[in-house]
């Protein structure tokens, strides 16, 4: 795949390796019980999701993806059931940047607290979102193991968080980057 292919689809720089590793991390996700497949063409790219339970979203023909919609993609694709206490990002729909805390779930909906966005001044009371909007944000001190994608098996704590990035240190000395697209898990 053509580096400058990718630069364009994402508007910005994007190496061939960054491109062979999102084809990675997509192909074969879970995707609302079926899975989602990934196919770059010269002036699009094409999402398939076969489903198994529940026919929800279809992707086909969609034209210069911006970057950070295929982040929302790709993440919305991982299996993620949010327990109380469970810090969250939202990566969909009008809230999307939001953080927060599950309060409870209740029928597919979330009751997030504490919730904050960058943008924001004050800090939201309370809100009610799908589960489907969201994702797990792990915090500084946890540790963690990466279950999929280029650096599946990794295992360290987390050192920093920068939205869809965290810093993990491993080895007492190495410090890796992994995205929680790579589907990294709390022990």
């Amino acid at each position: 795949m053509l580096p400058a292919l990718l630069k364009e689809l994402f508007r910005e720089a994007v190496t061939e390796s960054e491109g062979d590793r999102l084809i990675h991390i997509l192909k074969g996700k879970k995707f609302k019980g079926g899975l989602l497949q990934l196919e770059l063409t010269l002036d699009r790219v094409t999402f398939d999701v076969h489903a198994t339970r529940n026919d929800v979203f279809v992707f086909n023909a969609v034209k210069f993806v911006p970057k950070t919609a295929i982040v929302k993609l790709i993440l919305f694709c991982v299996d993620f059931e949010p327990a109380a206490g469970t810090c969250v990002i939202v990566i969909q729909g009008k809230q999307c940047g939001l953080i927060g805390v599950v309060h409870s779930v209740i029928n597919g909906q979330a009751m997030l607290t504490n919730l904050y966005h960058e943008k924001l001044d004050d800090e939201l009371s309370s809100l009610m979102l799908p589960v489907t909007q969201l994702h797990p944000l792990w915090a500084v001190g946890d540790a963690v193991k990466v279950k999929t994608g280029l650096h599946a098996g990794l295992e360290g704590q987390v050192i920093a968080m920068d939205d869809f990035d965290v810093t993990i240190v491993h080895a007492n000395k190495v410090e890796h980057v992994c995205s929680t697209y790579d589907n990294a898990s709390k022990y």
